[in-house]
């Protein structure tokens, strides 16, 4: 049985667009102010994004690292976290307790599956499930062992819209990962997935970090509002 659903649940279809980490050098440049400084980024990127997906290497390699992202974070602003590869079930808790001081802002957690053991990936999935929605990720599992594995523990796969025919959903949050596109391409990957948000559930699309990466969310975001599914 699943453990009991986050608190916080999507009430109405929802799609937002944003980056997966908020650092690229090409955005010193073209993005962030020349005078911004390095730990004043996150504070302007959230001027224009209400959300972010966070790599594992982001917040998870020093203490001070993470207290400086949690001081940034405004109230409401949504994080997906990136889950460090579980080796052993004692650092499930450990983890739990490392991400402290961002769990008002988490809403979903991405967890990668190859190579993690049974019991140790089933103890992940249930501590993580008390609190916050869960996508599982794989490089290795099929499109149908997918599918399957993620409505037995009723939550997502990551969708990666370039290497799957059809997205994996089976939750009410669906992480979606992709590269920086043209708008035509991003509108077909927000059509396949209007479906799928007409039945209340929730999407975040997360650019991969390139040069433009920043600036074509921002204009898919203007796609989703246009096309109904803001």
């Amino acid at each position: 049985m699943s453990p009991a659903k986050p608190v916080v649940s999507p009430s109405r279809a929802q799609c937002i667009c944003s980056t997966r980490g908020f650092e690229h050098p090409a955005w010193n440049a073209q993005y962030y102010p020349g005078n911004c400084p390095e730990e004043w980024r996150l504070a302007y990127f959230m001027n224009d994004f209400r959300a972010l997906y966070l790599p594992g290497n982001t917040w998870n390699e020093s203490e001070a690292q993470l207290d400086t992202i949690a001081d940034e974070l405004d109230e409401g602003f949504e994080l997906v976290i990136e889950w460090p590869s579980p080796d052993d079930v004692q650092d499930i808790e450990a983890t739990l307790s490392h991400l402290a001081p961002l769990r008002q802002n988490i809403s979903c957690v991405v967890v990668d599956v190859d190579g993690v053991s049974e019991p140790v990936l089933e103890a992940t999935y249930q501590a993580i499930a008390r609190d916050y929605f869960i996508n599982f990720r794989s490089s290795m599992l099929g499109a149908d062992v997918q599918e399957t594995f993620a409505r037995q523990h009723e939550a997502g796969f990551v969708w990666y819209p370039d290497q799957l025919e059809a997205p994996v959903i089976a939750a009410q949050y669906q992480v979606v990962c992709l590269p920086c596109q043209s708008l035509r391409d991003m509108k077909s990957v927000l059509a396949r997935l209007r479906p799928f948000l007409l039945q209340e559930a929730r999407a975040g699309l997360f650019l991969e970090p390139a040069a433009q990466s920043v600036f074509r969310a921002l204009e898919v975001r203007t796609l989703i509002e246009l096309m109904g599914l803001a």
